[in-house]
């Protein structure tokens, strides 16, 4: 299956996600802030795609995808943003996003949004730490 980066600071929801996704076969990473997950990213690990929480302390959702839109390699990962709020959606419409996903998550709509992604996957699966 595809390598999945989940970018969340609540521990309780990157549990979660893991556990679901790995369930069903996908590898995942964590990043509790975008600052991290920048710094996975940029030490070669590539993920089928990232779920990103907007709300994150330090670098948040935002700076993130501003980063990511000025750097070629990471501008071809296709990212999900997760949110609670409206914000969501003035992002989506700022940068080119795969998908904003409301919370709460229904996780049956974030799986067929991950299969159809993976599907017209361009990143490398296997290749990376």
């Amino acid at each position: 299956m595809s390598r999945i980066l989940v970018v969340d600071q609540c521990v309780e929801t990157c549990q979660l996600l893991s556990s679901f996704l790995e369930q069903v076969g996908h590898q995942v990473a964590v990043a509790d802030n975008a600052g991290d997950a920048l710094v996975k990213l940029r030490s070669g690990y590539r993920p089928a795609v990232i779920l990103l929480d907007l709300k994150a302390p330090l670098l948040n959702g935002d700076q993130f995808l501003k980063i990511r839109e000025k750097d070629p390699t990471l501008k071809s990962i296709p990212v999900l943003v997760t949110s609670g709020s409206a914000e969501r959606k003035d992002v989506s419409a700022s940068f080119r996003l795969t998908d904003c996903l409301a919370r709460p998550i229904g996780i049956l709509r974030l799986f067929d949004m991950i299969r159809n992604v993976a599907s017209n996957d361009h990143c490398a699966r296997t290749i990376g730490p």
